[in-house]
């Protein structure tokens, strides 16, 4: 951190957990620009990371003007220092308000977010309006009843993909483009999908730039994305997840096989890059690097395609995506 700063106390925080970092603040010039910065400690106070989460030049001198970011912790991080730094010791600020909280349901917080969340509990594809893709020949979008532990309760809500019965056949479902770029820090995703076929298939979910194209493990497809594939041949797979950037990825394997059991895949996304989840816990390391482009727009995508002469089946139960984003 600058040595022209002021600090707070160490303050606790949960893993996993949202917090809102809001300030009230007035410069001297319109060339005065304020830093904050997050120093993130583990259990025994020892450093882990210090990330520099907004920067922003005076747009009025002495003028009052407000700021706010959302920021999750790293997984091991149970303490924080928040930091305001200045860039020289002439410059001058005043600070009316600062808050660093974890975020609740307040309206400002909802109209802070974006929420996309879908049980596919309805007589259409699902409750969102998702729109069926056909990449070659034809995907079907089915309703099958649900089957658990207490009976149709536990998936009782889901959509099945249904591809043609040809090599290359199958296509999406998706919902219209959001935003260009990484999704802002705190974004998540999660999913809770299974395979009713194994072997010979390429299924993909997530968020990505391509209705046409598949993130193919071959890197053939000019495709941008962050989500999860199982693409298989002769033989079962496991679930990847991906963070690809046009022909070039990163992918951490999940440790869980793509077949007929259910998998509760997720991700979001950090200061530096996307930590994808199994059951809301991380795994693997964060992916920093191939991140996509800033000018690129991603849709949520589940799709389905066969890599063999007979139709494959693949379920979605729920599909949520939540952005946080500094729009107030």
């Amino acid at each position: 951190m600058p040595s022209t700063t002021m600090k707070s106390g160490i303050i606790p925080v949960s893993p996993k957990k949202r917090y809102r970092f809001f300030i009230e603040w007035v410069a001297s010039g319109t060339s005065d620009a304020l830093t904050c910065y997050a120093r993130w400690f583990d259990d025994t106070q020892s450093t882990l990371a210090t990330w520099s989460f907004l920067s922003e030049t005076a747009t009025v001198a002495n003028a009052w003007q407000t700021s706010s970011r959302s920021l999750v912790p790293p997984e091991d991080a149970r303490y924080v220092q928040i930091a305001i730094a200045k860039p020289n010791v002439a410059t001058k600020f005043g600070i009316a308000r600062l808050e660093f909280k974890e975020f609740d349901n307040s309206l400002e917080r909802k109209l802070r977010e974006i929420s996309l969340i879908d049980d596919f509990c309805s007589t259409n594809i699902g409750q969102l309006p998702w729109t069926r893709y056909d990449m070659s020949g034809t995907v079907i979008a089915s309703k099958v009843e649900g089957s658990g532990t207490f009976g149709q309760w536990s998936e009782f809500g889901i959509t099945r993909l249904t591809t043609g019965v040809s090599t290359g056949f199958g296509g999406n479902i998706h919902l219209e483009r959001l935003g260009e770029g990484p999704p802002p820090i705190g974004t998540e995703f999660r999913c809770k999908v299974r395979m009713q076929d194994t072997t010979n298939i390429l299924a993909w979910v997530g968020i990505w730039s391509r209705l046409e194209l598949a993130p193919d493990t071959a890197l053939a497809n000019v495709v941008e994305g962050i989500g999860f594939r199982a693409e298989a041949t002769g033989s079962g797979v496991n679930w990847f997840g991906v963070v690809r950037d046009q022909t070039t990825e990163a992918t951490v394997d999940m440790g869980v096989a793509a077949n007929t059991t259910w998998r509760n895949l997720g991700f979001y996304i950090t200061n530096v890059g996307v930590q994808f989840t199994l059951r809301g816990t991380a795994v693997g390391a964060e992916v920093t690097s191939v991140i996509p482009q800033s000018a690129t727009q991603l849709a949520p995508i589940v799709g389905l395609l066969t890599q063999t002469n007979s139709a494959k089946e693949m379920d979605i139960d729920f599909y949520g995506l939540q952005i946080f984003l500094n729009r107030l």
